[in-house]
C-alpha cells in the first residue's frame, strides 16, 4: 500500500513540474512573439501602447511563474527534511527500550539519555518544519494566483491590441 502512494506522489510531482515548465514556456513564447513583432510608437490610446502593456504584464507573469517554481523546490526540500527527521524519530522510538544501541548507518552509539535528548529535539524541530512548509506553500499558492491573473490580463490585452490594429 505504501509503495503505491509513493509512486502516485512521484507521478503527481512530475506532472506538476512539467505543467509549470509548460505554462512558463507559453508565457515566455508570448513575450518573445510580442517583442519580435513590436514596433515602437508614441505612448497613447493606441494598439501599440496596449501591446507594450501586454508585454510588460506578461513579463511580470513570467517572473511570478519563476518564483512559483522556486517555492515549489523549497516545499520539496522542506518535505524531504520533515520525512528525514520523522524517519530518524521512528528509528529512535523503536530502539528506546534497547540501551545502548548502535546506529547502523553512522556507527554512533546511543545511550537512553542520548535517545531521549534526540527525541526531544526532534519533537521541537518537526512542528517548526511543518510551519515552514505551510508558509512556503502559501506563498507558492499566491504566486500561482498572481501568475495566472497577470497571464490572463496580458493575453486579453494582446488580443485587444491585435483587434484594434484593424480599426486604427
Amino acid at each position: 500500500m505504501e509503495e503505491r502512494s509513493v509512486i502516485a506522489y512521484e507521478h503527481y510531482r512530475d506532472a506538476s513540474q512539467r505543467f509549470e515548465y509548460f505554462y512558463s514556456g507559453i508565457i515566455a513564447a508570448l513575450c518573445a512573439y510580442i517583442a519580435q513583432s513590436f514596433k515602437p510608437a508614441q505612448i497613447g490610446w493606441n494598439p501599440n501602447t496596449l501591446e507594450l502593456l501586454s508585454l510588460i504584464i506578461l513579463f511580470i507573469s513570467f517572473f511570478f511563474s519563476l518564483k512559483r517554481m522556486e517555492k515549489i523546490v523549497q516545499v520539496f526540500r522542506g518535505v524531504h527534511k520533515k520525512l528525514h527527521h520523522s524517519e530518524i524519530k521512528g528509528k529512535l522510538v523503536a530502539h528506546i527500550d534497547i540501551a545502548p544501541f548502535i546506529n547502523e548507518q553512522t556507527g554512533k552509539v546511543y545511550s537512553i539519555q542520548d535517545v531521549e535528548k534526540e527525541l526531544n529535539f526532534l519533537d521541537f524541530l518537526l512542528p517548526k518544519v511543518e510551519v515552514e512548509i505551510h508558509k512556503i506553500n502559501s506563498s507558492a499558492e499566491s504566486y500561482y494566483k498572481l501568475r495566472n491573473w497577470f497571464f490572463y490580463l496580458g493575453f486579453i490585452l494582446l488580443i485587444i491590441s491585435k483587434i484594434l490594429y484593424a480599426y486604427v
